[in-house]
C-alpha cells in the first residue's frame, strides 16, 4: 500500500530545496557610497531586508596600491635582507669552475632558496643564471632530479636561452629536456591593466599584450615583490589594481565578472548585488543577470517570494490530491472486488478500511484546496509584479485528517 502521507513529505522537501537555492544576497557598494545608503538601495531593489552588506567594493578586492592577478596565484613577499644576486652568481660560478659542486650548491642556495622573494631587484638574466647554476651544480653532484627541477625553473624564466658553452656539456641533454618540457605547455596570455608591473625583471606596458610560461615567476609592482605562479590550463591572466577592477565591477564588464566569480567561489556567495549610487547590478552563477536597474525596480531574474510560494503551494496541493485519491482507491479495492461484491466480513476490518477511505478523501479535498490556493498565489504574483510580502503554506496531518493554512508577512 502506498503511504497516504508520502506526498506531503515530498512536497515539503521540494519547498525546502526551492527555498535553499535563494540564499541571502551579498551587497557590495562603490567608493562614493556607504553601508547605509547601499542598504537602502538594496532593500528597495530586492523588496526585503534579507541581505548582507559586505562593504566597500575596492577594499574587498585588495589594499590600495596593490596589484591583483585574476587567474593566477599571487603571494606578497615580506621585506627581508637579501644577499647580492650578482655577488652570489659570481661566487657560485667560481665554485663550479673549480668543480666544488657541493660548495656551489651552498652558495647559489643563498638566493635560490629565497626565490621568488629574493628576486625583486634582479634582472631576467640573473634570475635565469641562478637556477642554471643550481642545475649544473646539482647534476654534477649526483642529484639529477634536483638538477631537472632547477633547469626547468630557469627555462620558465627565459626559454630563449641556449646552453652556455662556457660550461662542460655533460648536463646539456638534461637542460634541453627541461627546456622542451617548459615549452610544451602553451604560453598564457597576460592582460596588463596595472601600471609599473615587472615579471622576472622585464617591464610590462599597461594596455599591451604579453605572455608568460606556466610556472613560478617574480612579479614586482610599486616596490612590492610577489611570488607569481601561472597555473597550467589557464586561458588568460589579468593583472590589474583594486581601483580598476572596482570600476569594472561597477560597469558590469568581463573583468568585473571574473573577479566576482572568484570572490563568490572563495566566500561562498550565491548572489551579489553591486550598488553604485541609485544603480544596482545583480550577479549570480558566474554572470550578470541584468544590465542594470534603478532602485525602484525589482531585480530581473530573481523570482519573487510570492511566486516561489505559489508554485510550491500548488505543487504540494497536487501531491496531496494524488495521495488522497490513491489512498481512497486502495481502500475501495479492499472493500469490494472488481464485480462490486463486498470483501469485508468483520467489523474490525470495516473500521480500518473506512478510516483509510475517510483519510484519503480528506487528503484529496485538502490537496484540491491547496492547489487552488497555490494557483491563486502564482497568478497574483505574475499580475501584481514583484511584491513585498512572503507567503508559505503550512500543513498538519494525523490519522484523523489534515489541516492546511498560509503563513507569512504582508
Amino acid at each position: 500500500m502506498r503511504h497516504p502521507y508520502l506526498p506531503i513529505l515530498i512536497a515539503f522537501g521540494a519547498l525546502f530545496v526551492a527555498g535553499s537555492a535563494f540564499a541571502a544576497p551579498v551587497v557590495l557598494h562603490g567608493p562614493n557610497d556607504d553601508a547605509v545608503s547601499a542598504a537602502t538601495v538594496a532593500k528597495d531593489v530586492l523588496g526585503s531586508g534579507d541581505f548582507q552588506v559586505a562593504g566597500d567594493l575596492t577594499k574587498a578586492i585588495g589594499p590600495v596600491g596593490s596589484v591583483v592577478a585574476l587567474g593566477a596565484e599571487l603571494t606578497p613577499c615580506a621585506k627581508a635582507k637579501i644577499p647580492s644576486v650578482e655577488g652570489v652568481i659570481a661566487e657560485s660560478t667560481a665554485w663550479v669552475d673549480q668543480m666544488e659542486y657541493g660548495e656551489a650548491i651552498k652558495s647559489v642556495d643563498r638566493i635560490a632558496s629565497l626565490l621568488p622573494c629574493a628576486g625583486g631587484e634582479a634582472s631576467r638574466g640573473e634570475l635565469f643564471q641562478v637556477w642554471f647554476l643550481r642545475g649544473i651544480a646539482a647534476f654534477n653532484d649526483g642529484d639529477e632530479d634536483s638538477a631537472r627541477d632547477a633547469f626547468g625553473r630557469a627555462a620558465t624564466i627565459d626559454p630563449s636561452r641556449k646552453w652556455d658553452d662556457a660550461f662542460p656539456p655533460t648536463p646539456k641533454e638534461l637542460y634541453l629536456e627541461a627546456l622542451q618540457d617548459a615549452l610544451s605547455r602553451p604560453p598564457v596570455a597576460l592582460e596588463v591593466v596595472a601600471e609599473g608591473v615587472r615579471i622576472d625583471g622585464v617591464d610590462l606596458v599597461a594596455g599591451q599584450g604579453a605572455t608568460s610560461l606556466v610556472g613560478e615567476h617574480v612579479l614586482t609592482h610599486g616596490g612590492a615583490v610577489y611570488g607569481f605562479v601561472v597555473p597550467a590550463g589557464a586561458d588568460k591572466v589579468i593583472l590589474s589594481t583594486p581601483a580598476a577592477l572596482a570600476r569594472g565591477v561597477l560597469a558590469g564588464d568581463d573583468a568585473g565578472a571574473t573577479w566576482l566569480s572568484l570572490a563568490s567561489a572563495e566566500n561562498g556567495w550565491q548572489e551579489v548585488l553591486v550598488v553604485d549610487g541609485e544603480v544596482a547590478r545583480r550577479f549570480a552563477d558566474g554572470d550578470w543577470i541584468a544590465s542594470e536597474f534603478g532602485s525602484s525596480k525589482a531585480v530581473a531574474g530573481a523570482p519573487p517570494p510570492l511566486l516561489i510560494a505559489g508554485i510550491g503551494t500548488a505543487g504540494a496541493g497536487l501531491g496531496l490530491m494524488i495521495g488522497g485519491i490513491a489512498a481512497n482507491s486502495d481502500a475501495r479495492g479492499k472493500a469490494f472486488d472488481p464485480d462490486g461484491n463486498p470483501l469485508i466480513d468483520n467489523e474490525e476490518r470495516y473500521v480500518e478500511v473506512r478510516a483509510q477511505s475517510q483519510a484519503g478523501t480528506a487528503l484529496a479535498v485538502a490537496g484540491a484546496v491547496t492547489l487552488v490556493a497555490g494557483a491563486g498565489l502564482t497568478i497574483v504574483s505574475l499580475v501584481a509584479g514583484p511584491p513585498k510580502m512572503a507567503v508559505v503554506p503550512t500543513f498538519g496531518a494525523s490519522p484523523a485528517g489534515v489541516s492546511f493554512g498560509l503563513s507569512g508577512r504582508f
